[in-house]
């Protein structure tokens, strides 16, 4: 009996400590991606991940978004009333920093800048169906 809290304690620490499926398949892609010509390294990225359709959507930008104190989120308390809280920016990773978000609060249009970076990672084939500038440099 005894023996089995340590063991018990250890697996938790183990499983806390061990990396999630998103992660492991940001990882992954990072490790494996090629940029296009002129990119940025990618750590001078903010990154953005997200499940669509089966794959994976991914923007690398510069771009922070912010929001001004008074941006205007609320939530719905009793009797239909609602009140403001605070509402941080979806987009708000800065460069170096990587996020797994939903595909409704992916940041992809928030990418205007020349050398923001898209790509499409088909998970099953392990394989990136694209990885672009977006949208395209012209000239230099």
């Amino acid at each position: 009996m005894l023996l089995r809290a340590p063991i018990l304690v250890l697996a938790l620490l183990a499983s806390r400590s061990a990396p999630n499926q998103h992660e492991m398949l940001m990882d992954y892609i990072e490790r494996h991606v090629t940029l296009p010509e002129g990119a940025l390294p990618l750590h001078k990225y903010a990154r953005y991940y997200s499940d669509y359709e089966g794959r994976v959507v991914g923007v690398y930008t510069t771009d922070i978004e912010y929001r001004p104190a008074d941006y205007g989120c609320s939530e719905m308390v009793d009797d239909f009333q609602s009140k403001d809280i605070e509402c941080p920016a979806i987009a708000d990773a800065k460069p170096g920093e990587r996020r797994w978000v939903t595909f409704a609060d992916y940041p992809g249009g928030l990418a205007h800048d020349r050398l923001s970076v898209h790509l499409i990672f088909n998970k099953e084939g392990k394989t990136f169906e694209s990885v672009m500038f977006t949208p395209e440099p012209h000239g230099g």
